[in-house]
């Protein structure tokens, strides 16, 4: 099964467009129309709909589009579809297709279980009439580039599972697992300098990761079965949340720092906090 979702067919005016110089940088809107057909749900861009581009002093351009579409679903029912896509780019950098991060909203039952548990991505694919917007579902991605991959070890967590692990550590990891069910855990090795991500986790490989983290600036990241940010910062002795903005900049510096192709996305496309819900 092909991991495209569906594609949004933008329409451009270039006569349309707006925008500011400064010695600071460079704002630009551009105003769109558009279309999706696609076996999800099939609708037309709503006006209003526009891309937001700013470009600072450094020249990295950040893009915000916001748009709503208002359509019919795959159960038939009349709804309404709001995306926001967000993306940046390094100056002087035109990639073809550029790959941007959707967020999505709507009030069809149908699309908001479909939109708000898997992990998307999304490509521009530059047209005559303007920019094909193709959305891609991560996890059906990742799943068949794991079958070509071998998840690597660190080498520092075996060390430290073959010996004694304090109390806190482990008694943490069974607080999480009695709450949860983590199916994956990405954290980033000072030992090793890289980033490492784990398929299902046990109690004694969490308690030996979180062990690695004491006393430093590191995160380590867990994602349950229902594909949702489980826990994020290890501090004072406890996980904590951490907000969503500051989450995709630690993804940021993980990307730079582990170089691993986990972080080609920011971390918050993750929907919900499940550890609000444990006490204590």
């Amino acid at each position: 099964m092909t991991s495209l979702i569906m594609t949004f067919h933008i329409t451009i005016d270039r006569n349309a467009v707006s925008e500011v110089r400064t010695a600071g940088g460079m704002a630009k809107i551009i105003p769109f129309a558009g279309f999706v057909d696609s076996e999800h749900f099939k609708g037309k861009v709503l006006p209003g709909a526009a891309d937001v581009q700013t470009t600072d002093a450094a020249g990295i351009r950040h893009m915000c589009a916001k748009y709503m579409f208002d359509g019919t679903d795959a159960e038939g029912r009349k709804c309404r579809l709001f995306v926001e896509n967000n993306g940046y780019f390094e100056p002087g950098s035109r990639p073809k297709p550029f790959h941007a991060c959707p967020a999505f909203m709507s009030d069809s039952p149908y699309l908001s279980d479909l939109l708000s548990r898997p992990v998307y991505r999304a490509e521009g694919h530059s047209t005559d009439a303007g920019v094909d917007i193709m959305i891609f579902d991560v996890t059906k991605e990742n799943h068949e580039e794991a079958k070509e991959e071998t998840a690597p070890v660190d080498p520092y967590i075996e060390e430290l599972k073959s010996r004694q692990i304090p109390e806190i550590y482990t008694d943490e990891a069974k607080r999480i697992f009695a709450h949860e069910h983590i199916i994956k855990m990405i954290y980033f090795s000072e030992h090793e300098s890289k980033t490492y991500v784990l398929e299902n986790p046990d109690e004694e490989t969490v308690a030996a990761i979180l062990c690695t983290l004491w006393g430093t600036m590191q995160m380590a990241f867990m994602i349950n079965d229902k594909n949702e940010l489980a826990a994020a910062a290890w501090i004072a002795g406890r996980i904590r949340n951490i907000e969503n903005e500051a989450l995709t900049v630690f993804a940021e510096i993980f990307k730079e720092t582990g170089g691993d192709r986990y972080f080609d996305r920011p971390v918050n496309r993750y929907q919900r906090w499940r550890i609000n819900e444990i006490k204590g």
